[in-house]
């Protein structure tokens, strides 16, 4: 089922997720057709409110190039 996904996918996991194993977000990555494993280095399970500024600006580049077809600019985040 996950292999029919035809759309941009990014897979967020938390290095230190005790909840959720980063085995599973390795396995979507595997089953998802072109998707992207982000890692928040450190992160727990509450990694989107320890670090919402790597956060926002990893999706907000993720959905400029994979999304929108556009690259930053060079030296932007």
């Amino acid at each position: 089922m996950l292999g029919t996904i035809a759309v941009p996918t990014l897979v967020v996991a938390a290095e230190k997720d005790l909840f959720t194993p980063m085995r599973l977000a390795r396995e979507l990555v595997q089953q998802i057709p072109g998707s992207e494993l982000l890692v928040i280095p450190y992160g727990t399970h509450a990694a989107l409110i320890e670090q919402p500024d790597l956060l926002s600006l990893r999706v907000a580049k993720f959905l400029d190039e994979r999304v929108y077809g556009r690259r930053r600019a060079s030296g932007a985040r």
